[in-house]
C-alpha cells in the first residue's frame, strides 16, 4: 500500500479501500489476518478491517460515525498489520 493523505471529518463514516502491491503487482494474501488502527500520538483506536479480495490484496478499513467519539482532531496515521499463517508480519 502506498502512503496517501486523506481529509476525514470526525463524525462521518470512514470507508477506505486499498490494495497491497509489490513493484506494482497485486499480492496474494489469502490466509493472512488483518488488524487496523488509527494512531495519533499515544492514542490508538482499533478500526474495523476486512479483506475485500485477499487473493488480489484488496482490503477495506471502516469506522462508523458513532464509533469516533474518542478520535482526536488533527493528523492521524492508519496502521494496517497483516500476519501470514506462518507468522510473518507486515505493517503498513
Amino acid at each position: 500500500m502506498r502512503s496517501a493523505t486523506y481529509a476525514h471529518k470526525i463524525g462521518s463514516t470512514l470507508r477506505l479501500v486499498g490494495q497491497v502491491r509489490l513493484d506494482g503487482d497485486a499480492q496474494d494474501l489469502s490466509g493472512w489476518t488483518l488488524r487496523c488502527r488509527a494512531v495519533s500520538g499515544c492514542v490508538s483506536i482499533d478500526l474495523s478491517c476486512r479483506w475485500v479480495d485477499a487473493a488480489y490484496g484488496a482490503l477495506e478499513l471502516h469506522a462508523d460515525a458513532a464509533d469516533q467519539g474518542a478520535w482526536r482532531a488533527g493528523r492521524n496515521a492508519l496502521d494496517v498489520r497483516m500476519e501470514s499463517p506462518t507468522g510473518e508480519v507486515l505493517i503498513s
